[in-house]
């Protein structure tokens, strides 16, 4: 029983992070000619296979000028462990989405991002985007 909450608290993060991550910041790189992965993992510093995770490219032999590469930048990192944070201020100990967000927050701090669907541990990088954006949405609305 408790297996089947989590399963469905972590499904409808992913169910808000496909409506969301279109909209998340991240950072973004604009191919240019002459360009290729190699040289934008080197500007970035992910691998070749993050970033080619992260933008689902199908052939990381061939992108194309003026297409953007998204990756994650220390703002998106700050963001999301402040959103973390916040969400377990408002959630009662034990609960389950409460333990959810505090291995998010290790996970965070400890750099334990997974890029792709085959690893089984860490926090999914969209959930970064995700998070980042929840916390830039609450930051402005508090300005205004």
């Amino acid at each position: 029983m408790k297996r089947h909450r989590i399963l469905g608290a972590v499904g409808i993060f992913f169910v808000i992070t496909m409506l969301l991550v279109g909209t998340a910041m991240g950072e973004k790189y604009t191919v240019k000619l002459g360009d290729n992965l190699t040289k934008i993992s080197k500007l970035t510093g992910y691998t070749i296979k993050q970033l080619v995770e992260m933008n689902e490219i199908k052939n990381p032999d061939h992108i194309l000028i003026g297409q953007k590469i998204v990756f994650l930048n220390q703002e998106d990192f700050e963001s999301a462990r402040f959103w973390c944070e916040k969400r377990i201020k408002e959630l009662p100990w034990g609960d389950l989405n409460y333990d959810f967000f505090v291995r998010a927050i290790e996970d965070i701090k400890n750099n334990h991002i997974r890029y792709s669907i085959d690893e089984y541990t860490g926090l999914h990088f969209s959930l970064i985007l995700v998070f980042a954006k929840a916390w830039r949405v609450i930051s402005e609305k508090r300005i205004v």
